[in-house]
């Protein structure tokens, strides 16, 4: 669900604002990050799994991950587009449609699941 949410609003973005090379890079390394993201918490899901004992140190460790990922993906984002000096509002569609909206929605989900 993030990840089509996430690619959703690449593909919004671009028609909009008509910078199609710059979001095919940006979503190239969103992508990349994600790749990278999804082999990290696999080795740490693996981990969990022969360690259930770890419970507390191994929820903590996802957390913290979770929310360092987050942070590197939005700077990198950042970074991205001020170097090819973007205008505010495409940095500010951006980082409604691809970074706060899927967090919302997945948050939403989770919220409504475990209500």
């Amino acid at each position: 669900t993030y990840f089509a949410i996430n690619q959703f609003g690449f593909r919004l973005i671009s028609v909009v604002s008509g910078e199609g090379q710059l979001i095919e890079n940006l979503s190239f390394i969103n992508s990349s990050l994600l790749n990278f993201g999804g082999i990290f918490l696999l080795m740490l899901a693996f981990i969990w799994s022969i360690n259930p004992d770890l419970n507390t140190l191994l929820s903590t460790v996802l957390i913290i991950f979770l929310i360092v990922f987050y942070i590197i993906r939005i700077f990198k984002g950042l970074n991205i587009t001020l170097r090819q000096k973007i205008s505010w509002y495409y940095l500010i569609l951006y980082l409604c449609t691809v970074e706060i909206l899927p967090v919302l929605v997945v948050s939403k989900i989770i919220w409504l699941e475990f209500k």
